[in-house]
């Protein structure tokens, strides 16, 4: 199970009547993996226990590279689609011993953005997720995931 909360900044870079192109960066100052741990413990020599405990990591990060193309620009609702690449910080390693603490991301998502009058807009959206450490450590497991997510927007 994974979750985080972040602020975006998004300037768009070309705009047509039906598209915008954006460029986006993400800061995450709260990420939180929850994952089953298992350990060995011996009870005896040649004998173990197998302790399986549940256990959530926190980290941080960023998304510095983000791309996103929002369609049918002069609508209330519009679809878009976007990939961030970034990374995450966090307080051990995971999602194994072994692995790393600094783990780099990117994902992909897409969904819609329903903008007000008030230039503010709530967001709705699908998102895949994938966070590895890029073989920089012993092990490499990586994790993939999928999220809904919302968000609130406010424009310039």
């Amino acid at each position: 199970k994974f979750g985080h909360l972040g602020l975006r900044y998004g300037r768009v870079l070309a705009a047509s009547e039906y598209v915008a192109f954006e460029y986006t960066i993400d800061v995450i100052p709260v990420a939180v993996l929850s994952l089953n741990r298992t350990t060995a413990v011996p009870v005896s020599p040649g004998v173990f226990s197998i302790h399986q405990s549940r256990e959530s990591v926190y980290g941080a990060g960023a998304a510095p590279i983000g791309l996103k193309l929002n369609f049918r620009r002069q609508k209330r609702v519009q679809p878009f689609a976007a990939a961030t690449g970034g990374f995450l910080y966090f307080s051990e390693q995971v999602p194994v011993a072994g692995a790393s603490q600094f783990n780099f991301t990117y994902d992909f998502s897409g969904g819609i953005q329903i903008v007000n009058s008030n230039r503010r807009s709530f967001t709705i959206g699908y998102k895949y997720h994938h966070i590895s450490n890029g073989y920089t450590a012993t092990f490499n497991p990586g994790v993939d995931l999928q999220m809904i997510y919302a968000g609130f927007s406010i424009f310039k």
